[in-house]
């Protein structure tokens, strides 16, 4: 494999034959650090283990120690590989919730200002996790016998879908305004929904037939119904 760095996009490329593939500078210092913890943590590993620092991300010396990592854990299983900044507090709610083979709502976004990114599918599931060494969080949505991988670093608010009770709510998190507002130029939709974003400016985003279909839309986006609008 040719390993070639791109210091404009901050990332390794990694070729062989024909294939090519990114892996982020941060990206692969986070999972170091990660395989750091579960190998002193789970293996009890005893030997020597790289020394990490913030100071070689990006260089061949780190992608390297990533791969002097990978060799240590080799087949062994680690359990589930959360990303290195996800709080205990949520690995241990998507772990349990995995178990207890809970259905739940998740609610991702900006960690820094808790605002909420409103995505609107994908969002509800149980809990399952990949195949390999690092096994990642999965949301499994209903009838299905795979999911998308979560971005369990990013979860602002976990709800029980069946229960409505509210599991997580991170300190900061909240929701952008949003008005429904009638329009009378539009051939199919009666009303849409606008929302403010970061700069303060409402933005058109969904258009609806009735303001009864906005108004679910809204109430689903905000958590407070669980059965996603037609």
């Amino acid at each position: 494999m040719n390993i070639t760095l791109n210091d404009q996009q901050r990332v390794f490329v990694l070729k062989e034959g024909d294939h090519v593939s990114c892996l982020g500078y941060e990206v692969v210092f986070d999972l170091c650090r990660e395989m750091v913890r579960r190998i002193r943590k789970i293996l009890f590993y005893k030997g020597p283990l790289p020394d990490l620092s913030d100071l070689e991300i990006g260089s061949a010396k780190q992608y390297g120690q990533y791969q002097e990592l990978l060799r240590i854990i080799g087949s062994q299983k680690t359990g589930t590989w959360f990303h290195f900044k996800t709080p205990v507090k949520i690995r241990n709610l998507l772990e349990k919730c995995r178990k207890e083979n809970t259905t739940v709502r998740l609610f991702c976004g900006d960690k820094k200002t808790g605002r909420c990114w409103m995505n609107e599918y994908g969002v509800i599931g149980k809990i399952g996790r990949s195949c390999g060494v690092m096994q990642v969080p999965l949301l499994i949505e209903a009838g299905e016998i795979g999911g998308v991988a979560i971005a369990d670093v990013q979860i602002l608010r976990v709800i029980d879908v069946h229960t409505g009770s509210e599991l997580y709510r991170h300190r900061l998190y909240h929701m952008p305004e949003m008005e429904i507002r009638p329009v009378h130029d539009q051939e199919n939709w009666t009303h849409n929904v606008w929302i403010q974003g970061t700069d303060d400016v409402f933005v058109r985003t969904a258009g609806f037939e009735s303001y009864g279909m906005a108004a679910h839309w809204v109430a689903f986006m905000c958590g407070n119904c669980m059965e996603p609008p037609v």
